[in-house]
């Protein structure tokens, strides 16, 4: 029935030499039909944490404890709404510089060609074949990173959502994930993870 304060409990004042990343394990593979774009309703089975020197380490361990492999080559597809449009030209270019290639649809394809970015322009899912569905089903693209227009737009979004869990495909649907994966990468190019037991850390 004490309080915190009323115990005299010596000030920490440690600050921690590593850092500390939790992720959610989502099997939607598990849920045929589930979108991937999180809401408020508990789609998680289970979590995992990843302790490395730096945050993006920390991140890629946490993608290899739940079997995701971070794509090292390929084509990455870029399709977002109008809002990120701007904010995705940095990101094309850190893939690009990565040494994948770029595919979009026409409108971000268009923004991306603008700004001097490398694109490939392909057809959205509701389009004629063969489109980016197509390609997604025969193994051409390695990474989907596809912002919504909203939590129930049932366009093509979301049925390449759907195509990308079918087929395996790592699909990001927000830009703070997609930068934490370009800085997984890169972390992960340059040096191999190291083990971390929590009994060591004080």
């Amino acid at each position: 029935g004490a309080s915190i304060a009323s115990l005299d409990l010596p000030p920490d004042d440690r600050t921690p030499d590593h850092f500390s990343v939790k992720e959610a394990v989502m099997p939607f593979g598990r849920f045929p039909g589930a979108d991937t774009v999180l809401g408020p309703e508990m789609k998680s089975t289970g979590e995992v944490m990843g302790i490395a020197a730096t945050m993006p380490a920390a991140y890629a361990k946490t993608q290899t404890a739940i079997s995701y492999r971070l794509p090292t080559e390929g084509t990455v597809f870029i399709s977002v709404n109008d809002r990120d449009k701007r904010s995705i030209i940095s990101l094309a270019r850190d893939f690009v510089r990565l040494g994948f290639q770029v595919a979009s649809t026409e409108g971000t394809s268009r923004v991306l060609a603008a700004s001097g970015v490398p694109v490939r322009t392909v057809r959205r899912v509701s389009e004629e074949h063969p489109n980016i569905g197509d390609m997604v089903a025969a193994g051409e693209v390695t990474l989907i990173v596809n912002t919504p227009q909203g939590q129930d737009a049932r366009d093509d979004g979301y049925y390449l959502r759907l195509e990308a869990v079918r087929h395996g495909v790592m699909n990001i649907t927000n830009l703070p994930a997609a930068q934490a994966i370009v800085a997984a990468m890169e972390s992960a190019r340059r040096e191999e993870p190291q083990v971390v037991a929590l009994q060591d850390l004080q």
